[in-house]
């Protein structure tokens, strides 16, 4: 069983953005897997107000003592996830690719990581298509544009241009330049 690095009480397994992650019920830290850290990042299933509730009242600044991983026993690393609008000093075991998130740091990152570009660049093409599927006569239009552009083989040739900046780099100029 699993004991929580600052209270040793046992972690009661819990759902954060539809990930199984372990949570401490007294000082609100999670344990979490580090392969799943990017799929919690990936979903907003969670409202933004309740992560800045969440927040608010867990968050009481990063633990600066080390701490032992809950499964290896081995003290933690301690390393500064950098987002968008905030800096976390967070606890990770390499042994066991778990992370440790005070109470709060889960919600703050989960908010900065929201605020970037790459998660609003992703939540406007979800958006979009989700758009696109429940609008048939703009699925058909989008679908035979794509059509088209297969018979003109145009994708193939933006697609060798590209590979061609890959390889050769912006020596030759961007394949867009050349179009």
């Amino acid at each position: 069983m699993k004991k929580c690095p600052i209270c040793e009480i046992p972690l009661v397994p819990c759902e954060y953005e539809n990930q199984r992650v372990m949570k401490c019920e007294k000082c609100h830290g999670y344990l979490v897997p580090q392969f799943q850290l990017n799929s919690i990042q990936r979903i907003d299933d969670i409202p933004k107000e309740e992560l800045l509730n969440e927040a608010k009242e867990d968050f009481k600044g990063s633990i600066e003592d080390d701490i032992r991983c809950p499964k290896c026993r081995i003290t933690m690393d301690k390393m500064t996830m950098n987002l968008a609008s905030i800096s976390l000093d967070i606890d990770s075991c390499h042994t066991c690719s778990l992370i440790w998130f005070d109470g709060g740091e889960l919600a703050l990152a989960q908010l900065g990581y929201e605020d970037t570009g790459k998660f609003q660049n992703e939540e406007n093409m979800r958006k979009g298509m989700a758009e696109l599927e429940n609008d048939s006569e703009r699925l058909a239009e989008f679908e035979d544009n794509l059509d088209k552009l297969k018979e003109d083989k145009i994708i193939d040739r933006v697609v060798e241009g590209l590979v061609e900046d890959m390889v050769y780099g912006t020596a030759y100029g961007s394949y867009a330049s050349r179009m």
